[in-house]
Formats: structure tokens, C-alpha cells, sequence
């Protein structure tokens, strides 16, 4: 064995990258493993059939004809072996090119002139302080342009609920999400009415949260005409029971269904929940109310800024959510909108809306038709938030 094949294989068995790339080159690959969406690349390189098992893809080798899957390449940026690939069956016969990493891998599957070159080649991909000569030789082979890639198209995916929510999947009738939501009661028009969407995985996610959304049905949020937020509500026994896509307090500066809103009525309904704006609107076209503005605080708080959207409404009827120590919209309805007329719905102590007009649509009804005004009704609120009647 010649002195520089033996070194060769020495650093291909390990993941020294110091010694494996030199330091410039060693600070060139930690930028690529930054911003290099490999599962991405795979795809541009034509690899077809690949699959993920574990911190592995795996997929047919490229430098063989192989009839399975032998050949793999970790894609975890967080681990040490990130990059390496190396193939089962080449490895024994002793072929070099199916065992390096992942500039190695570009190197001879684009059939470029070295080491250096896949380097500029990768860079120019991932949108790397690419030289011109690198971004022209990358235009001449590359199929797919993809810029940016990797965490970068991760971070931007995940601070953004609009481009998330326009990529989750429409709800099938007959689905599981499709049958939880008739189950409560939900009909088809309002599933369709509100955007209802199935949520689903998605690859630009790390491994541990990239199925956070599956098995959950997904209310969209609305500020103006932008989708700001949105509700994932899980549809077995998942934890968390409902997830926002953004940190809650985004959906302070909003209502939820405030884009459904008719300023030409005089009066507005409250309430706190998704599921609890569906049920009043249930209620109300069974009293023969096809019209109506429904909003939900999507808490047990009326905020500043959506008291703000309410004041163009005369009289507000307040139908707050009396589970376990939950606290009331009332309070805070009544001390945001001191100019409104505000009214209350009796609800029973124990229960919500949602609950009432699932199990008994008649009480339901009744207590809908027969608010009374908020200055009738004392209610303190203790330390723990509980309601005191």
C-alpha cells in the first residue's frame, strides 16, 4: 500500500475533520453544515429513493449498480459524523469513492477536478461566499437553483405561520381529523368557511419536532388578510392538547374569526375558544340567525389591542368559558370597553359553550336567547383566578 493511499483511508475511517480537511477548509465545512440542506442535495444529485432511518439517509449507491440500499450519509448537523457517507458493498471491494463525506461525494458524482472544486461547488449550492468562477461552474451542472438552504430555510419556515399554514395539507372527508372535528359537532360548511387544514411533518424541521403538527387540525389566525398565527389542535391523545404556531402572545394583537367580521351589525358575540366560536355559530343559525360576528380572545383575557377591534360594535355579549379555574372574559371585557354595552350569557359553572351545545343543544339555546347585562351579575375574581359567583 503507497504511503498516500494508506493516509487517505486512515482519515476517511474517522471523523477527525481538522485532519481530514486542514483548518481553512475545516471553517469552510462548518459554514456548509450551517446553511447545506442534505436531504435537499440528495435530491439534486438524483438520488430518488432515498430514506431516513435514524441520523442516516440511506439509498441505492451511486457508485455501483446496487439493487438495494447499502450506501448511507449521516444528515444530523448536530453530530460529529455529519457529511460522512460510505457504502457497505463498495467498501469491501475497496472502491475509495464510496467512502469520504460530503464534498467527496460531489466531487465524483459531478465528475469536478478536485477536492477544492466540490468545495466551491457546495458553497455556490448553499449560497456560500461562492467565487464567480465556482457559481459558473455550478450553473453549467446544477438542475434544481436552491438558495437558501439548510437552517436558514428552517429558521425563516418556522418564524413564519403564513407560509406553514399555506403548506399543510387540505382535511379529506372521512380522515381521522375530518371525523374528530363532526365528532363535536363541527358541520363540513364550517370546516370549509374556516380554512381548516390537516396539519402535517415537515423535513426542513430537526428530527425531534419535525412531526410537532401531524395528527393535529390547524385553525388558521388572521390579522387583516395575513395569516399571523394559527391553532393545531391534536386530534388524539397527543401532548400538548393545542398548539400555537408563534409564542401566544402573538394572538393578543388579534381575534380569532376577527376577519369574518360584518360592521354593518350592531352587536357582537365573545367567547374563548375556537371550538367555542363554531358552537355559537351553530346555536345561532339553529335560532334562525344566519349572520353574526363571533369572535374568540383565544384566553381568558380580553387584551388592549383587541378591545380595540370590538369598539366599533355597540353591545358586546360576553359568553365566558366557567371550567375548572379558568377566569373569566367578563372582567376584563367590561374594564377594556367601559363605553360598550356589555352582556353576559349564564353560563353554568363547570361547563363552556362548546360542552353545553354538544351534550344539551335545547339548554344551549335557552341561555343563548337570554343574556342579561353584565352589571347584573357580580363577579370577583380571586388570587388563583377562580370565579366567584
Amino acid at each position: 500500500m503507497s504511503g498516500a493511499i494508506g493516509r487517505e483511508r486512515m482519515i476517511l475511517s474517522r471523523p477527525n475533520r481538522k485532519a481530514l480537511f486542514g483548518l481553512d477548509n475545516e471553517q469552510r465545512f462548518e459554514q456548509l453544515r450551517d446553511a447545506l440542506d442534505i436531504e435537499a442535495l440528495l435530491d439534486d444529485l438524483g438520488f430518488d429513493s432515498w430514506e431516513e432511518r435514524g441520523s442516516e439517509l440511506w439509498a441505492p449507491c451511486p457508485f455501483h449498480n446496487d439493487s438495494g440500499k447499502h450506501w448511507s450519509i449521516n444528515h444530523d448537523s448536530d453530530s460529529e459524523r455529519w457529511g460522512l457517507h460510505s457504502c457497505f458493498v463498495c467498501r469491501e471491494s475497496g472502491e475509495r469513492k464510496a467512502t469520504g463525506n460530503v464534498v467527496t461525494l460531489v466531487w465524483h458524482t459531478q465528475e469536478l477536478e478536485g477536492y477544492n472544486a466540490a468545495l466551491d461547488w457546495l458553497e455556490a449550492y448553499a449560497g456560500v461566499e461562492a467565487t464567480e468562477e465556482s457559481a459558473l461552474e455550478l450553473g453549467l451542472r446544477k438542475r434544481i437553483p436552491r438558495a437558501p438552504s439548510g437552517r436558514e430555510a428552517r429558521r425563516e419556515l418556522e418564524e413564519n405561520p403564513s407560509k406553514l399554514y399555506s403548506r399543510m395539507s387540505a382535511l379529506e372527508p372521512g380522515s381521522a381529523g375530518w371525523r374528530y372535528l363532526t365528532g363535536r359537532n363541527i358541520t363540513p360548511e364550517q370546516i370549509a368557511a374556516r380554512g381548516v387544514k390537516l396539519g402535517r411533518a415537515f423535513r426542513e424541521f430537526p428530527r425531534d419536532s419535525r412531526k410537532k403538527y401531524c395528527k393535529r387540525v390547524v385553525f388558521p389566525i388572521y390579522l387583516g388578510a395575513q395569516v399571523i398565527n394559527f391553532y393545531a389542535r391534536h386530534y388524539g391523545n397527543g401532548k400538548p392538547k393545542g398548539l400555537y404556531a408563534k409564542k401566544k402572545d402573538t394572538v393578543s394583537r388579534t381575534l380569532y374569526g376577527i376577519e369574518r367580521a360584518n360592521k354593518l351589525l350592531d352587536t357582537c358575540y365573545l367567547v374563548e375558544g375556537v371550538f367555542d366560536v363554531l358552537a355559537v355559530e351553530r346555536i345561532l343559525l339553529g335560532l334562525g340567525m344566519e349572520t353574526a360576528n363571533i369572535f374568540a380572545t383565544l384566553g381568558p383575557i380580553l387584551y388592549p389591542a383587541q378591545a380595540v377591534l370590538l369598539r366599533v360594535f355597540n353591545r358586546v355579549i360576553a359568553i365566558p368559558d366557567m371550567k375548572g379555574k379558568a377566569k373569566s372574559i367578563l372582567p376584563t371585557t367590561k374594564a377594556q370597553l367601559p363605553e360598550q354595552d356589555i352582556w353576559c350569557v349564564e353560563v353554568p359553572r363547570g361547563a363552556d359553550i362548546d360542552d353545553i351545545e354538544r351534550r344539551n343543544p335545547e339548554l344551549a339555546a335557552q341561555l343563548l336567547s337570554n343574556p342579561a347585562p353584565a352589571w347584573e351579575r357580580k363577579i370577583s375574581v380571586r388570587v388563583d383566578y377562580t370565579i366567584r359567583r
